[in-house]
This record gives structure tokens, sequence and C-alpha cells, in this order.
């Protein structure tokens, strides 16, 4: 799977800019593996800086997917024989 897609330069994005990352970030972690979203919360972080908005609101929705299953994750049902 590909990496998180990167958000827009904070100095040049509008609103509109922000709200198709939005999206297209959403959609990134509905497809994302458990590991490929650690791997991005991991990263988020550059060391001895806080967090930007931008980084916070990613790792936020990182952590609300994790604990949350795949919503294309199927359930099975066992089939029940009667003797």
């Amino acid at each position: 799977m590909a990496d998180a897609p990167k958000p827009p330069d904070p100095n040049t994005a509008d609103v509109e800019d922000w709200l198709d990352y939005k999206q297209v970030y959403a959609g990134w972690l509905d497809k994302a593996t458990a590991d490929e979203i650690l791997a991005e919360m991991v990263a988020l972080p550059v060391e001895g800086a806080p967090f930007t908005p931008s980084e916070a609101w990613r790792y936020h929705q990182c952590e609300l997917r994790r604990r949350q299953p795949p919503t294309t994750a199927k359930r099975t049902r066992a089939k029940t024989q009667e003797g």
C-alpha cells in the first residue's frame, strides 16, 4: 500500500485544499493496514517539536481508526448443523 497522503503546503493552501485533503486522508485510512497506520503515527511528530494542527488531526484520525475494525471487514457466521 502507498504511504499516507501528504498534506497541502500550509503557506499556500486554502480551505478547499484542506477539505479535499481530509477526504483523501480518510480514504487512505479506510484502506490502510494496522501496520501502516502505526507507521504513520510514529512518523508524524518531528522529534523535539510539538504537533502542528495538521499533525494533531492526522494522529487523532489514526487513533480513531485503530480503535475500530475496518469497514471492509466481513464477519462470517458459523453454520450450525442439526443432527
